[in-house]
């Protein structure tokens, strides 16, 4: 996924969430800049954790500080004094920033690109997602 930079140089999607997550949580900027537009960085209002909402290649896309009050691995890495910034796309987690480096959930691409998976996931209704998950769960307490 490329989007333009200037004069035939291209951002890629994981540059992109490279220079929000440096925006935002190393330099403690008010506003990052991609793609020739502007987005605030605001804390959210129960945790005061930074957060950026902003567009790349058309897609709403969100930044979302790492609370490092949850029991997760990427809590423990915030815990530990790494800066480590969430991504989403229509509500769901598409990757993160831990330090720089970049890591985007969905396992292996077979043949597809980000834009594809993101495409996927943006036609998938909610609740269909949720209902999926719950099928491939092994149940508790049914017996045969």
């Amino acid at each position: 996924m490329r989007a333009k930079r200037g004069l035939g140089d291209a951002v890629t999607m994981e540059e992109a969430l490279v220079r929000v997550w440096r925006g935002a949580l190393v330099e403690g900027a008010e506003e990052v800049e991609l793609e020739g537009q502007r987005f605030a960085v605001r804390e959210t209002p129960r945790k005061r954790l930074r957060e950026v909402d902003f567009v790349f290649e058309g897609r709403k896309l969100r930044g979302l500080e790492q609370n490092p009050k949850t029991e997760s691995r990427w809590a423990q890495l915030a815990r530990a004094g790494h800066k480590v910034m969430q991504f989403l796309s229509a509500g769901r987690y598409i990757g993160n920033v831990v330090d720089g480096k970049v890591m985007l959930y969905g396992g292996k691409k077979k043949s597809g690109t980000m834009t594809r998976a993101l495409d996927a996931l943006a036609e998938l209704p909610k609740d269909m997602a949720q209902e999926e998950r719950k099928k491939d769960k092994p149940q508790k307490g049914k017996r045969l």
